[in-house]
């Protein structure tokens, strides 16, 4: 073989695995599991960064400012170039992902801006609007698992917005979920540094409202946690988390993270609960109301006490899984038919309106029950066993239909 040829053979195979190398490099991963990051500073971090910062983290990737994929690096955002940092996005990201058991890949998509308040994150604003874009773009690559949120330091300087916080808080990441078609995906949110209410004479005194506020959240919205920033420290300007309290709080979000996403959700039983109420109302309406006192035999309930039953029963289970006054109550008096539907209506439309609300907490939380042997069980176990009561009654209610030879309506799930 010449050296012409050698040199010849050798620049191709050079120039081919370059392309291979190239491509490698721009390879874009797929069927991630994505995190948006939004909220101020803190969220998209002031930390100095180390080496251990900027090096890959297998299986973890971050969206860039051009919406294309990279290995996670800090910094991650890009919203004030200048002083972007380490956040928590990796060491959240590391803890996530050495907790799965079926392999994947994680993508965080880095969206927050420093110094905004929550009222610059309302539906239609900026920092909204531009969240939603990256996070559709991310889409492309996989599937929404959670959002991250950290913010309320540019709310502590007023009573008014620290106080209402909540209020705000809900609507805007009610919207957030319904824009993403994404209604369940778990939220965490994180408190303020504890440093930050030694700030002097800079007006943020509501700083500790405004983490009573954040800590109130999970009990109003579902699918929310709360992440303690107990003992983490400043860079030395109380305002921003150091370094090293990043790692830690990145890691802290990753526990609450995996805890939210192992308790139960109401979502399954939602569709189930409306079948429930149109078939449930279809067999109360099929009887006459001249039968709504008939019952087979003197030891079962009339017609018309099994769909009060069934009303108040399941309509009592649920106000106590939500800790809220029951709103409804059994017709006094001579009870038509019509009386009777109403209630009946009005329990489910009380109970649809509250299961989709209720806190992952709650379904979890222990309740008294004395049903026989069990003396209390979970929120989400309540809420399944009264689709199960409501069935039974429903078809102890359709025999007494077909012994007045009358066709009950065709079940449909």
């Amino acid at each position: 073989m010449t050296s012409y040829v050698i040199v010849k053979t050798m620049r191709v195979l050079f120039l081919a695995f370059a392309a291979l190398s190239c491509a490698a490099l721009h390879a874009q991963p797929s069927q991630l599991d994505l995190y948006l990051m939004i909220g101020q500073s803190n969220m998209a971090g002031r930390g100095v960064a180390g080496p251990e910062d900027r090096e890959p983290i297998p299986g973890v990737w971050a969206q860039a400012k051009d919406l294309s994929w990279k290995p996670a690096m800090d910094p991650l955002h890009y919203d004030k170039p200048d002083i972007a940092a380490v956040g928590i996005g990796r060491s959240f990201a590391r803890a996530v992902a050495a907790a799965r058991t079926g392999g994947g890949q994680v993508g965080l998509i880095p969206a927050a801006f420093g110094g905004s308040a929550l009222d610059e994150w309302k539906p239609g604003s900026l920092h909204y609007t531009e969240a939603i874009r990256r996070t559709k773009a991310a889409l492309k690559n996989g599937t929404l698992r959670g959002i991250l949120w950290h913010q309320g330091e540019a709310d502590s300087k007023d009573e008014a917005l620290a106080r209402s916080y909540v209020q705000r808080f809900e609507g805007f990441i009610r919207q957030l979920r319904a824009d993403l078609n994404a209604p369940d995906v778990p939220v965490v949110l994180g408190e303020l540094g504890r440093f930050y209410r030694n700030r002097p004479n800079d007006g943020a005194k509501y700083a500790e409202v405004v983490n009573a506020q954040l800590m109130k959240i999970p009990d109003t919205v579902p699918r929310t946690a709360f992440v303690s920033s107990e003992g983490l420290t400043d860079k030395g300007d109380s305002t921003h988390f150091d370094t090293r309290s990043l790692h830690e709080f990145g890691a802290r979000y990753a526990a609450a993270y995996l805890k939210l996403v192992s308790m139960p959700t109401a979502s399954p039983v939602v569709d189930n609960w409306k079948a429930s109420k149109e078939f449930t109302l279809a067999v109360a309406q099929k009887m006459p109301e001249a039968e709504y006192t008939f019952r087979p035999v003197a030891e079962e309930m009339t017609f018309g006490a099994l769909m009060l039953h069934i009303a108040m029963a399941q309509s009592i289970r649920v106000a106590q899984v939500a800790g809220v006054t029951l709103p409804i109550a059994p017709p006094a008096g001579r009870v038509t038919k019509a009386d009777i539907m109403n209630v009946l209506e009005k329990s489910f439309d009380f109970c649809l309106a509250t299961i989709p609300k209720l806190t992952s907490e709650q379904l979890a939380r222990e309740h008294e029950v004395n049903w026989y042997e069990k003396k209390s069980t979970s929120g989400a176990q309540i809420v399944t066993a009264m689709l199960v009561h409501t069935a039974h009654h429903r078809g102890q209610a359709e025999v007494y239909l077909r012994l007045k030879g009358i066709a009950p309506p065709t079940y449909r799930f």
